[in-house]
C-alpha cells in the first residue's frame, strides 16, 4: 500500500495463496468474510478502489520454472519486492534468475 501512496503507478501482485483464519491477526487487509478467497483478488480490489494506482493480480507462485514467463508478463517492472529471504538452494537459484533479468530484488520475510 505504501508503494501506491508514494506514486508507484502500477504494481503486479503475484501470489497463489488463499486467505485463512490464521492470517487475520497479522494481515490487516483481510476479514473473516473473505476466508477461502484468493489473497491477490482481495488485495488488488481494495487497493484499486483507493484510486492511487493500479494493482494487477496474478494468481501464481514465482518459481524457477515460471520466472521467465512472469517477467515477460511484466516487461516494465524494475523492482521485485516481497521475495522471501533465501534459505534453500532453490531459493538462491530463483533469486539469481530474477537478478539475471536485470531486476532489483528486495527480499523480506513475513
Amino acid at each position: 500500500m505504501q508503494f501506491l501512496s508514494c506514486g508507484i503507478g502500477k504494481i503486479y501482485l503475484i501470489d497463489d495463496d488463499i486467505i485463512e483464519e490464521s492470517n487475520l491477526a497479522r494481515q490487516f487487509l483481510f476479514s473473516k468474510s473473505e476466508i477461502g478467497r484468493k489473497k491477490v483478488e482481495i488485495i488488488s480490489d481494495k487497493l484499486n478502489k483507493r484510486g492511487l494506482g493500479t494493482v494487477v493480480p496474478i494468481d501464481n507462485k514465482i518459481s524457477i520454472h515460471n520466472i521467465e514467463d512472469l517477467i515477460e508478463m511484466m516487461p516494465n517492472v524494475e523492482i521485485i519486492t516481497g521475495v522471501p529471504t533465501p534459505h534453500s538452494k532453490n531459493d538462491y537459484i530463483l533469486l539469481r534468475e530474477m537478478i539475471k533479468y536485470g531486476k532489483a530484488v528486495i527480499c523480506s520475510d513475513e
